[in-house]
């Protein structure tokens, strides 16, 4: 949501309730947003907080959620609103593999255009635990039911200037995001991304060892797997693009 001005009236209003999850018993509690003590440089004017004593954390096991609505105020009149959803997870990808708040997790993909509830609960039978999906044209409600199933996905971004990067910036606040694969020779790509979610893991597809320095930024590599071996030399985890032999270093597979 943003204003279209700001007046000294103007304000925002809200809670998230939670925690919600489709694999736990909860009792669901409300916590109304509140303002800032101190804003830190570079957020909005209008920004505020809810604060949660003791979060249930968003991880493919229980996909704990939190939802709400903002609404925009103005002179005590409701302008806007918005529905909030936020996920509250840690994931940190390094030498020793994925932790996920603080959880060692290895992934499991597939690859989807949509996927639906039905679909969703089949795949977390068999261990699925990663969607990867094209950024452009993959429809929201994929992402949805990530969210809620527990399912992180990966958005290719094969047109990072333009269409991907317009969807990855829509798509970049989802508690299932983990982050976008870009294509190889996206040079000044990665920094862009970044910025659209600090959290978001990114990486570099690739189909041969590369004769250029990867971008700054880089978190892996996704690749064959007949390829990971080759590419161990440049120290970055590798997410494997098929269900070839097992390589050191790889956190995942996507079949």
């Amino acid at each position: 949501m943003a204003a279209e001005h700001i007046t000294p009236t103007t304000e925002l209003r809200g809670r998230l309730m939670g925690p919600r999850c489709a694999y736990a018993a909860t009792v669901e509690v409300a916590y109304p947003f509140r303002p800032l003590l101190r804003r830190p440089e570079g957020l909005a004017d209008l920004t505020v907080r809810a604060v949660i004593p003791e979060p249930s954390l968003w991880e493919p096991s229980c996909p704990f959620l939190y939802g709400g609505t903002v609404e925009l105020w103005e002179d005590g009149v409701r302008c806007d609103q918005a529905p909030i959803r936020r996920g509250l997870r840690r994931v940190l990808l390094g030498s020793a593999g994925l932790r996920v708040s603080g959880e060692p997790l290895v992934l499991r993909g597939r690859t989807a255009t949509e996927c639906d509830e039905d679909a969703a609960a089949s795949l977390r039978r068999g261990g699925v635990n990663l969607l990867l999906t094209v950024a452009a044209g993959s429809p929201a409600a994929l992402w949805d039911v990530a969210d809620r199933q527990g399912f992180f996905v990966l958005g290719r971004l094969n047109d990072w200037r333009d269409a991907s990067l317009k969807s990855a910036v829509a798509l970049s606040g989802h508690p299932s995001c983990l982050g976008w694969l870009l294509p190889p020779g996206a040079h000044d790509a990665a920094a862009v991304v970044r910025r659209l979610n600090r959290q978001a893991l990114v990486g570099v597809e690739l189909d041969e060892a590369p004769r250029d320095p990867l971008p700054t930024g880089v978190n892996f590599i996704a690749c064959p797997s007949g390829l990971a071996d080759g590419l161990r030399p440049l120290g970055l985890p590798v997410l494997l693009l098929d269900a070839g032999p097992a390589s050191p270093g790889a956190f995942g597979t996507v079949e």
